[in-house]
This record gives C-alpha cells, structure tokens and sequence, in this order.
C-alpha cells in the first residue's frame, strides 16, 4: 500500500500538477474501516510503500502556505528537498514532483506529506489493533543524493547504479555503514514495526546482510525479513545462509505466468506468437524450488511490474484469473496483493513523470482511479455482502459491474485461503494446506498440459484454464493424492472452467 494514495479523493487529478493541487492520502486516513477491510480480505501484513522520508522537488511557499504547515512541517518538506551534496538542485535530480520512495532523504523521519512519527506510530497502533502487522521499506544499496540524518549521514561510493540517478550507492567497504544501517533497522523496529521488505539485495555485500539480520534478530526476533531477489539461482543462498524469511519469486513463478498469460491472450488476438511459455513450467518452478516454497513471497503485481489489467499483461484483469488461483493457492508461502489489483486497476495513467506505463505512478502527486473505487466498497462497507450489485449501488455506480464482479472474486478466493470460508462464509472444512501436482496423471487427451494446470490444495480441487475457450474437463484424481494426505478421494471429477479461468471444487472426502 502506498499511503499517499488511499484516502485521496479527488475525482479529477491534473496531470503534472502540485501537491496543493492534487493532494495526497495521509496516514490518518488508513482508518479503523480500512484495516478492518484488510483484515476481512484475509491478509496478513500490510507492506506501507513510501512511509520514509524521500527526496522530493521542492514545494513552492505559496503551496505551503496554502496547505497551511507549520514551520516545522516546512522545515521538513525543506529537508526533503534540499540539494544534492554534489551541488545539483533538488528539481535536477528527483523523480517527478513526489519523488521515489526508493531515494530516502533521512531515514529517521517519515514523509512530511503523510503526517509525523507520531502519526505513523499510531497507525501502527490502529495495524496491530485490527489483527494486522505491517512492513517498511529497507533500501540498503542506496541513499537519496541529498540524504540528511541527525548522525552525520552514510558514507556513499559518489555514483549510482543503472539510471536510479536521484540516488548514490552506500560504500560499505566503509565499516561506519554497517554500524549506520543497523541503528537504522533497529530504530524502525522499536517504531512498532514488524518487518523489513529490503530492496535490491542481490546489489549489496551478502555478509553485511547476514550480520545485519544476525544482529537484529538478537534484540527483535520476530522480525520479518522479505528480500526482493531476482535470480533463482540466488534462492538458497539468501535463505540458507543470509537468513531472510521470505523472497520475492519473481525469475520463477512471476515470469512464468506472464509469458503464459501474455501468450494465450496474444493467441486470442491472433498476434503473432513466439512464446515457448507453458503451463509445464509451472511445475518444473514447483519442483525446482522444493523445500524452499514455503519461503517464497508470490505475486501477480507490484509498483515495479505492470498492471495486469493493461496492454502490456493481459489487457483486461479478468484474463489473468487462472494465474491468479496458481499464485496464490498451488503453494505454502505467501501471497502479496498490490492496492487496487482487486478491481482492475490498469495503471495507464499520464500523471507526469512516470507517463501511460502501464504501472502505478510512484513519482507523481496523483490519485488513481482505484482508490476512488475501493474507498468507496471499504467505507460503505458493501464487500461485506459479496453481492456484485449491491457494492455497484452503494458505490453510487463508482464501481462497474465488471470492477464489482472482479472484486468478488478475488475476495472468495483470498477469504477460502486465509479463512477456509466458502462464498457463503461457512466453513469449508479444509484442514491441509498442503498442495499436490495432478498434472502428471492426466491421460485424457482433453487435458492440454499447455493451457491448463490442475492441483488439490487439501480436499479442494483447483482447476485453471489458460486458453480462451471454455473447457469441460474430467480430471482423475490418483490413489497417491489421497495417501498424501491421509484419506480418500473420488477417482475422477467432471468439471468445467470458462477461458482465462478458475474453477473451484470441494471434493467428499473419506477419512
């Protein structure tokens, strides 16, 4: 969740357009009502993208005047804008007029548009309340150029890496950076909060990393470490030997299910075709990771991949349900879900910066249309009743049929996982988690191990259709399944899933 986003209500953003103008959302406003939803949706943790003070273009007086800051709150946002060390002015190097969350001016102090410390330490407060934990940024690779802190800063190596030039790398071969860093991990741990998603790790030294979890899980042991990592082959070892507690697979089950999403709607299309993607793949990812699944952090979207519902993945959200069930049912580990992916948000907004990428701006004071749409179903508290209509009614035609409809399913998917609840809200008495691979038992000529994927997860049956046709499917359920998980099961089940697709069913089960 990017809290400059939730809450923001305004209809009509101006492309380019100032924080007086376009506003933003505050820590205030993640309310009661909104971790409520949250925690109804079934998750967990709650990942506050951007909450750390981060180098951004300078406010003008008159807009600080008219936002009506303090003089403290304006020394801040005069913090956060000051010149590189180098001597280039804010306006030269920051990223649009919000800047990156991903260049972080003084990591001791909290953006000055989302509110103070105070105001993050009770949104904290109002996280656990609600039976949430919740996430900040860790970004040890790199400092904004015009990082600032009340411990004399961090030492830099006076470059950066790839084009993130409103930023310089940390010099670790400068011991004082280990000893920095580490106050800084512990600083945030004794804010309240509950882990660390880390960025870019693979950039930074591995035994600095693994002294730094050492250390801080001395005094915080149940932190929660989640490293963004993009090689498989690096999976073992920031697991095994670094000590994180969760990665990011994106090299394998992420890739695999875009290029077979992107390729089965080209095919649909009729465009040309040269993926070699298949839904095997999903399989050999399974095996390739083994014992390591359960530490595995899959994801559909996320603020630097492109939104599911745009050209540049599947075109509509509904296209990407089959990946959807794959990602967040056929394993052990976690599933992470980014603000507004539940109805539908396309990310092709020209905010400034960033342009019609096709992802969320990160850069730009804006309010995407999601959060219009979900703050409506949140505070008129319509996703209680599941009923596509009455969450387009109470939304006061807000949120479209289709938009309702997608929210929908994604909220009886996410609710049977975290809660074991039908769409009805009973119990479904599933009581393994565990997941089996019915792929390899399908004889029947009308099982394309291309398109489809088929997989218990206990006593249900999850059946994903990757092509655009609907399928009728009779899909054997081997003696071997029922071994794995101590009881028994129908040989075979007769069930049909509509294209890009998942279908569902809970099977009698003899114990």
């Amino acid at each position: 969740m990017l809290p400059r986003y939730w809450g923001n209500a305004d209809a009509a953003p101006q492309k380019g357009a100032s924080l007086a103008v376009n506003g933003c959302g505050r820590f205030d406003d993640i309310d009661k009502d909104s971790l409520d939803y949250l925690k109804w949706l079934g998750c967990s943790y709650i990942w506050y993208t951007g909450a750390i003070a981060h180098a951004m273009a300078p406010v003008p007086a008159g807009d600080l005047k008219a936002m009506a800051c303090s003089p403290q709150l304006r020394k801040r946002f005069a913090l956060a804008a000051a010149d590189a060390h180098d001597g280039r002015p804010a306006a030269a190097f920051v990223k649009g007029l919000a800047g990156s969350p991903y260049a972080i001016s003084n990591y001791y102090d909290v953006a000055p548009y989302l509110g103070t410390l105070a105001s993050f330490r009770s949104l904290v407060k109002r996280t656990h309340r609600a039976g949430l934990k919740c996430l900040v940024d860790f970004i040890p690779n790199h400092v904004a150029a015009n990082y600032a802190d009340h411990c004399g800063g961090i030492p830099d190596c006076g470059r950066c890496d790839y084009d993130w030039t409103d930023t310089v790398k940390i010099d670790y071969s400068d011991r004082s950076s280990w000893f920095k860093m580490l106050d800084i991990v512990r600083f945030w741990a004794s804010q309240g909060v509950d882990g660390f998603r880390c960025d870019m790790v693979e950039l930074v030294p591995h035994d600095f990393l693994k002294w730094l979890i050492e250390n801080v899980k001395r005094d915080y042991p149940s932190l929660l470490f989640v490293a963004e990592v993009y090689d498989r082959n690096n999976y073992r070892r920031f697991i095994d030997e670094i000590g994180f507690d969760l990665l990011y697979d994106k090299s394998g089950l992420y890739d695999r299910l875009h290029a077979l999403v992107c390729r089965e709607c080209a095919m649909e299309a009729n465009d040309s075709v040269s993926s070699s993607a298949s839904a095997r793949q999903i399989s050999w990812n399974w095996q390739f990771l083994g014992d390591m699944q359960g530490k595995m952090l899959n994801f559909l979207e996320n603020h630097d991949e492109k939104r599911i519902a745009g050209p540049a993945f599947a075109g509509k959200a509904s296209r990407a349900l089959a990946a959807l069930a794959v990602s967040a049912a056929f394993n052990d580990g976690a599933f992470m879900i980014y603000e507004g992916q539940e109805v539908g948000e396309r990310g092709l907004d020209d905010a400034g910066f960033s342009g019609a990428d096709g992802r969320s701006t990160i850069y730009d004071w804006w309010t995407p249309e999601w959060s219009r749409k979900l703050n409506a179903i949140v505070h008129t508290k319509s996703y209680l009743s599941l009923s596509i209509n009455e969450i387009v009614t109470q939304s006061n035609n807000c949120v479209s049929v289709r938009e309702a409809e997608l929210f929908c399913r994604y909220a009886v998917l996410l609710r049977s996982l975290a809660y074991g609840c039908c769409a009805e809200g009973r119990n479904s008495g599933c009581t393994d988690d565990r997941s089996y691979d019915l792929c390899w038992c399908q004889d029947s000529g009308e099982f394309d191990a291309e398109r489809f994927f088929a997989f218990l997860r206990g006593n249900r049956l999850y059946v994903c259709n990757f092509s655009g046709r609907k399928r009728s499917l009779h899909i054997a359920i081997p003696q071997s399944a029922g071994e794995f998980y101590g009881c028994s099961f129908p040989k075979e089940i007769f069930i049909t899933v509509p294209a890009f697709d998942f279908s569902v069913k809970e099977l009698s089960v003899q114990v």
